[in-house]
């Protein structure tokens, strides 16, 4: 009876090593390991595919949705970091638009003289419109701040923001600072209310300085700083062009 007893407990003692065993073949992650229990499948009838072994021994908890999130996962080949070029913006630091710079081709003394004339007709026509329409109320000595208001608006405004008068557009002519930018508000009031008055009450000899000046500049650009450069594909000249299909003759 006691020997009995004692192959009895022995023989308990070992199946429950072999079950404690088993269990923890099961929770490894190597698959290796796990060959013995799949023997032991197969001995008693019952074929497991390794996967599915794997799948049930290794990972019960998960779903079968992620596992097969996770097959592909390790099937799929990882795609390239992307890779951003920096944007290139043409504004600049401050976020304005840069200005746009005009290549400097200095306009003759004659031509400036034809787009005074233009721009003296057009004046000359105003003052008979409004004269008509205002009477008195305008180009007399007692209407200076509306006769300054009517030059400032034909001669300060256009030249501050597009650089060209009427006169000067019809010529292909334009106002520039020394860099070849647009003059501004900043620079057309010196030059057109304060640098044409000077110019014009030294008998004319302010105006007619941009004949011996080396850079045909007048009084009135001289005190603001500006240029009167040639711009042949813009404005009056450069919409003849376009409209009659006419090309600029090349030169050698």
């Amino acid at each position: 009876m006691i020997g009995d007893g004692i192959v009895g407990m022995a023989w308990a003692a070992v199946n429950w090593v072999m079950g404690f065993q088993s269990e923890t073949l099961a929770k490894s992650n190597d698959l290796s390991r796990i060959a013995p229990l799949r023997e032991r499948r197969f001995a008693q009838g019952r074929h497991i595919a390794p996967q599915t072994l794997y799948n049930s021994c290794v990972m019960p908890n998960i779903s079968a949705a992620e596992r097969r999130r996770r097959r592909r996962k390790r099937g799929s080949v990882p795609a390239p970091p992307a890779t951003t070029q920096p944007a290139i913006s043409a504004a600049n630091d401050d976020g304005r638009q840069p200005a746009t710079v005009h290549p400097i081709d200095i306009a003759s003394p004659l031509k400036r003289l034809y787009a005074f004339g233009i721009d003296a007709l057009i004046i000359y026509s105003i003052i008979i419109f409004t004269k008509r329409v205002f009477g008195d109320a305008v180009w007399t000595t007692d209407a200076a701040p509306q006769d300054i208001f009517i030059l400032f608006g034909y001669f300060v405004l256009p030249t501050g923001f597009f650089g060209r008068t009427p006169g000067k557009w019809v010529a292909g002519l334009r106002v520039v600072d020394t860099e070849g930018h647009n003059p501004g508000i900043a620079l057309a009031i010196p030059r057109e209310m304060v640098g044409r008055f000077v110019a014009t009450i030294a008998a004319g000899i302010g105006l007619a300085w941009s004949v011996f000046d080396p850079k045909r500049q007048g009084w009135h650009d001289k005190i603001a700083g500006t240029l009167v450069i040639n711009t042949p594909n813009s404005g009056g000249i450069g919409f003849i062009r376009r409209w009659f299909k006419i090309e600029k003759a090349e030169t050698g």
